[in-house]
Order: C-alpha cells, then structure tokens, then sequence
C-alpha cells in the first residue's frame, strides 16, 4: 500500500510538473438526463475540463492548412430556467414553459502544440462575452439544443490572433455538463482571424469542443506523451 501511495503520489508530482491542470472539482452531471430536466435546472456554474480541435488556414485560400489539439479547463454560467432566452429572444414560444437556460463561458484556457486558446472574460482584443443557450427540445424533451457564440483570443505563430464574428458552436446534449459530447462549428463556416492591428491573417476552418469526462487530468497525461500538437497537412491543388 506504501508503494501505491508513493507512486500516485509521484504521478501527481509529475502531471504538476509538466504543468497540466487537473479535472476540477465538478465534472459530473448537475442537471439531467430525463423528461424535462431543463426546467428543474437551477442557476449555477459546471466547471469540467474540456478538449477542441481546432483546424487554421494560413494563407487566406480557405483550405485548412493546420490542426490543433488543446486541453485545459472550462467554466461556464447558467441561468435558472427561463420561458425565452433573455440574450437571445424568440429561441422558444413564451407559453409559461420554462424550458430555456441562458449560458455563458466565464473561463476558458486551452493549450497544446505551442498554442493557447482563451475565451471568456478580460479578453483585451474583442472584449465580447461568449453567450449561449440551451433549449428544451420541443419533440422530445430528454434533450436540448445546446450552443455558443464564443469570441476567443489565440496565441500561436508567434502572434495573437481573435475573431470579430462570433465562432458558433452547436451540439445536442440530454445533461449539463454535457460530458463527452461534440460542440461543433457548422461547416462550411470560416471565421476570419486578425492580428493585434486588425488585419486579417488566417481563417479559422473548423473546430470541435468537447467537455472531458473524468479522470481527464490522467487522461490528458497519457494523451500529451503521444504527440498531440501542430500536425500539417498537404494541399491538394490543380496545375
């Protein structure tokens, strides 16, 4: 018992070495799955670690040239249950159902490959919140169209690179946090990328946020020592 004690120990040691975030605290669901969970969900904050691959275009032509696979932790604010969405009005009917739930990114660190991703509050380029909502489904109302209009800042080419059109981000969830499920920006959909004086240098072509079920900090561990990073991929062109 001594030696397993040592060795997780040890382990820990090593994961904070390498400076990679444990899981927090809160990464089981808080709210769902079942019949109308949306509506009993009360207001608060799920904080979980969380994935994205995100695929950049450097060179203006549309096509992504490079993709990117960071990790780290999300925090993110829900509302209490509402009949609409305040910051998004005419997402459902006002009829006394509250099956709406405001959300926003609070905080959001992602790094790899060189690379760190940030959205949520203090950006210095964009200054915009990173709202969204989740919406009972109307069909069936064990799940929720989940999404976010998220305006981040990327450091990476040895600049900071930010959006000035909200990247959208959509999944489907039946629980909140909804771990393990794709948040996918709907293709086809650049989103222009510009530098610290405005000009538009790369386009972000498509990205995929995941929040990560628990043990992520092992996870991400184990996942760090194969390679994740910066992986290029030929272009096809035409003569």
């Amino acid at each position: 018992m001594a030696t397993l004690g040592k060795l997780s120990l040890a382990l820990a040691t090593a994961v904070t070495a390498l400076g990679l975030a444990t899981a927090p605290a809160q990464a089981a669901p808080v709210c769902g799955p079942g019949a109308h969970w949306v509506d009993g969900c009360a207001a608060g904050f799920d904080l979980f670690s969380s994935s994205a691959t995100v695929g950049i275009d450097i060179d203006l032509d549309l096509l992504q040239d490079i993709t990117m696979v960071l990790n780290g932790p999300t925090k993110i604010q829900r509302s209490n249950p509402l009949d609409d969405s305040a910051n998004f009005p005419g997402l459902r009917p006002v009829d006394a159902h509250l099956d709406v739930i405001d959300t926003e990114i609070i905080s959001l660190t992602l790094t790899g490959g060189g690379a760190t991703l940030r959205a949520g509050a203090g950006l210095i380029a964009s200054g915009q919140q990173s709202l969204g909502a989740i919406a009972e489904q109307p069909g069936d109302p064990t799940l929720a169209d989940s999404f976010f209009d998220v305006f981040f800042e990327i450091d990476v080419f040895g600049m900071t690179l930010h959006n000035q059109t909200a990247l959208n981000l959509q999944a489907v969830v039946s629980e909140v946090p909804p771990l393990g499920v794709d948040y996918v920006h709907p293709l086809p959909g650049p989103v222009a990328l510009y530098n610290t004086s405005n000009v538009h240098v790369a386009n972000l072509i498509n990205a995929i946020h995941t929040p990560v079920p628990e043990p992520a900090a092992l996870t991400l561990y184990g996942l760090s020592l194969i390679g994740f990073g910066v992986a290029r991929r030929r272009k096809s062109r035409t003569a």
